[in-house]
């Protein structure tokens, strides 16, 4: 991937943290917590013919307290198809 990098601090900064961030790509398949941030990489869907992997996501708002992260009321498993 090209950047340009002196446009990077203006164009790819996000003003707030995102509570989920779900980023597919061709890279292996990964669900972290990173910053109260839960990041998710469910590889693609479909991979030529073949089925591939997908995330299924589950978030608990019921039972969130003052001040708790959400991250800890997430659940997430990545599936393969």
């Amino acid at each position: 991937m090209c950047i340009d990098y002196e446009k990077f601090q203006t164009t790819c900064i996000m003003p707030t943290t995102p509570h989920i961030l779900i980023v597919p790509s061709e890279f292996k398949q990964f669900i972290k917590e990173m910053t109260g941030c839960c990041c998710i990489n469910p590889g693609r869907l479909t991979k030529g013919l073949t089925g591939s992997t997908f995330a299924k996501i589950a978030v608990q708002v019921n039972e969130l307290k003052n001040n708790q992260s959400l991250v800890k009321n997430i659940t997430a498993q990545v599936v393969r198809i």
